[in-house]
C-alpha cells in the first residue's frame, strides 16, 4: 500500500491510516534538534497530533510512504526520516501497555501486529474446585 502524504495531512490522520491496517501497532512522532542525541523518550514526543506534516518535516519534498506488510519495522521507520526528516517509532500493544519495538525492529510489520494481537487475547481462567486442588498440609 502506498500513502501519499501532503503538507496538510495531520499527524493524527497518518496514525489512523497506519492503525487501520495494523490495529495492534501505533506510530509515535518525535522532534529532535540537530544537537540532541536521538533518545526516544517522552521528552521528545510530538504531543499535538493536530500538527500537520508540513509543520514538522525538515526535508522539503512531496513524497509517498510505502507500507508493505512484510516490510521490516526498522525500514518503515527509516522511510519517514529519509523522505521527510521525521523521526518515528512503531509501538506494539501489549495488554494495557504500548511497547517500543526497537528490540524487534527486524520483525515485519505483520509479525509485530500478530504478536500484538496474541498479547491482547483474553485468557479464560477455569474455575478451580477448592477441595480438589487445595489441601491442608500437616
Amino acid at each position: 500500500m502506498e500513502i501519499i502524504l501532503k503538507d496538510i495531512v495531520k499527524l493524527s490522520q497518518i496514525q489512523e491510516m497506519f492503525n487501520a491496517h495494523f490495529p495492534y501497532l501505533k506510530i509515535v512522532f518525535y522532534n529532535f534538534d540537530s544537537t540532541q542525541e536521538k533518545i526516544f523518550s517522552n521528552e521528545h514526543v510530538i504531543e499535538d497530533s493536530s500538527s500537520t506534516l508540513g509543520e514538522i518535516r525538515t526535508i522539503d519534498s512531496f513524497n509517498t510512504i510505502d507500507i508493505d506488510e512484510n516490510q521490516k519495522t526498522k525500514s518503515f521507520e527509516e522511510q519517514f526520516l529519509k523522505k521527510f526528516g521525521i523521526y518515528i517509532q512503531v509501538f506494539r500493544k501489549s495488554a494495557n501497555l504500548w511497547l517500543l519495538t526497537e528490540a524487534t525492529d527486524e520483525w515485519s510489520l505483520t509479525e509485530q501486529n500478530s504478536k500484538g494481537k496474541e498479547m491482547n487475547k483474553k485468557v479464560e481462567i477455569a474455575k478451580i474446585d477448592d477441595f480438589e486442588y487445595y489441601h491442608e498440609q500437616l
